[in-house]
């Protein structure tokens, strides 16, 4: 009998002990409790990884459109600081709704048809002079907002970009950015 229990006991613990394994790791929601620790942005091109230098900021516009339409957005803007890579990127978060501001919240790439100006998802444009004179356009990827003030906000990226020639790129980072 005093088996049995101990055999039961072992089978139940490791059954558990993957669970407990798992529980403990990281996740995006945790994200939101140590803020940005620190500001980097990369660019990562096949096995290739550089910083992007240049200072983030933002901007928000609210636009009511004729046939009734409610539209905020949020542009997100990284100019270099004549660096290494002189990058140009910027990214616009667009949503239907008539509150004043984006919310704090998680925001993906949608597939645009059409104009620019009716749009809910991210749209993303990128001049990388390293990369040509093509500029990349976002295909795929994500920017969590974590933090929203009136003066700064601070999120994370990873975003997906190619440009007509079929290269891609990703950016990926956190970022604090300052009212343009």
């Amino acid at each position: 009998m005093y088996q049995l229990m101990i055999k039961s006991f072992k089978l139940i613990f490791l059954g558990f002990l993957p669970l407990l394994c798992i529980s403990s790791i990281d996740s995006d929601q945790g994200a939101e409790k140590d803020f940005v620790e620190e500001n980097w942005i990369q660019l990562v091109v096949k096995d290739s990884v550089q910083e992007l230098d240049g200072k983030m900021s933002f901007e928000h516009t609210s636009e009511n459109f004729k046939d009734g339409q409610y539209f905020n957005s949020l542009k997100l803007r990284l100019k270099s600081n004549s660096g290494q890579v002189p990058n140009d990127v910027e990214f616009i978060i667009s949503k239907e709704d008539e509150i004043a501001r984006l919310p704090v919240g998680h925001y993906q790439v949608n597939p645009i048809d059409g104009f620019i100006n009716h749009f809910d998802g991210v749209f993303g444009v990128a001049n990388i002079s390293s990369m040509g004179e093509r500029p990349f356009f976002a295909a795929d990827g994500t920017i969590h907002i974590l933090k929203m003030e009136e003066n700064n906000i601070a999120g994370r990226m990873n975003m997906t970009l190619s440009n007509g020639d079929g290269s891609t790129i990703r950016i990926v980072g956190k970022f604090e950015a300052e009212l343009l």
